[in-house]
């Protein structure tokens, strides 16, 4: 099977994104049907668009489904957002840079270096991007795929 030739529908996708913490209801996510529901009380908003998004994406660019919240290293319990593990591509999705997020913040800063050096040193190829920018994120995931 080529790369990206892969397609699910969207109850698969459902099924294998709710795997996932990240995209359970009562999280900082929205949930997995994709719906505008308004967050809990004191929650922030949503970091990591919701799987359908990345989905819907990875269909238009033709990429393969990525495995979102991948737990990549052997000992830390960093997880990439979403990833191609047979081509080893990470796709990370920074938020709240506007707001001084955690990622623009001195110590959130460091650790994501440590996280994605380490990553960078076991083979991983990291692309970094925002909410807004995910297409383009998808996009230089498909030429990656073609180098």
């Amino acid at each position: 099977m080529t790369r990206g030739a892969l397609r699910f529908t969207e109850e698969q996708y459902r099924a294998h994104a709710a795997k996932s913490d990240r995209f359970k209801v009562g999280t900082d996510q929205r949930p997995p049907d994709d719906s505008a529901r308004p967050l809990p009380p004191g929650r922030g908003a949503p970091i990591t668009p919701a799987p359908l998004a990345i989905a819907r994406l990875c269909d238009e660019h033709g990429v393969g489904w990525p495995e979102p919240e991948l737990r990549f290293h052997p000992h830390r319990k960093w997880r990439f957002d979403y990833a191609w593990v047979a081509e080893k591509i990470a796709l990370e999705v920074e938020g709240g840079i506007w707001t001084q997020g955690r990622h623009t913040r001195g110590a959130g800063f460091l650790a994501d270096m440590e996280k994605y050096n380490a990553a960078v040193l076991l083979g991983w190829r990291v692309l970094r991007t925002t909410p807004d920018k995910l297409a383009d994120g998808v996009k230089s995931v498909r030429l990656l795929m073609l180098e």
